[in-house]
């Protein structure tokens, strides 16, 4: 068995990995990938005093096929997690904008509210204006009533004075008769 051969291949082979590595590589992943040329090479090391370059190789290939597998479902979960979040996006958004309705409609609910309580303000205005003339008109009839009961007092109190004022004269006018009866009687 020709070891330079060997060698030679297994040159080819780890550049071949090594472009490979490259097409592979991200800015996530550049260290690991990195780690694993550095490991390469000292494996190369390794394998030009070994004569078991073959099985050696296919334990790397092994190995980044796992690590590749790896990537792979870290890849899948990280795709799953994103479709999550983006359909909780959309929910967010569809409950923003039912939201966002429901703000317009209450807003305008609030401006028609105004608009009534204004309307209902001017009406409150207008018959507290009402309220205030009907009450000047009933002080006014009040103040009438006051000067009518007054002047009513006074005139029955006149009414009165003349009433006791003619019984007195007619109680002197009786005694004056009944004191002089046949004088004026006869005449």
């Amino acid at each position: 068995m020709d070891i330079s051969k060997d060698i030679d291949k297994v040159d080819k082979m780890i550049k071949m990995h090594s472009i490979m590595y490259n097409k592979m590589v991200n800015e996530k992943n550049e260290i690991f990938f990195n780690n694993q040329k550095n490991e390469l090479k000292n494996y190369h090391i390794n394998l030009l005093k070994s004569q078991n370059v073959v099985s050696y190789l296919i334990n790397i290939i092994s190995r980044l096929k796992k690590d590749n597998e790896e990537y792979f479902i870290k890849n899948i979960k990280r795709k799953k997690i994103a479709d999550k979040i983006k359909q909780k996006s959309k929910l967010l958004k569809e409950e923003t904008v039912s939201l966002h309705q429901l703000y317009k409609k209450s807003l305008e609910e609030s401006q028609t509210y105004k608009q009534t309580l204004h309307f209902k303000n001017l009406e409150i205005d207008k018959m507290k204006k009402e309220n205030n003339k009907l009450k000047s008109e009933h002080d006014h009839l009040e103040k009438n009533i006051n000067i009518f009961k007054l002047i009513s007092n006074q005139k029955q109190e006149l009414m009165q004075n003349n009433i006791d004022m003619l019984k007195k004269d007619l109680m002197a006018m009786n005694e004056f008769y009944e004191n002089k009866p046949d004088k004026y009687l006869k005449s």
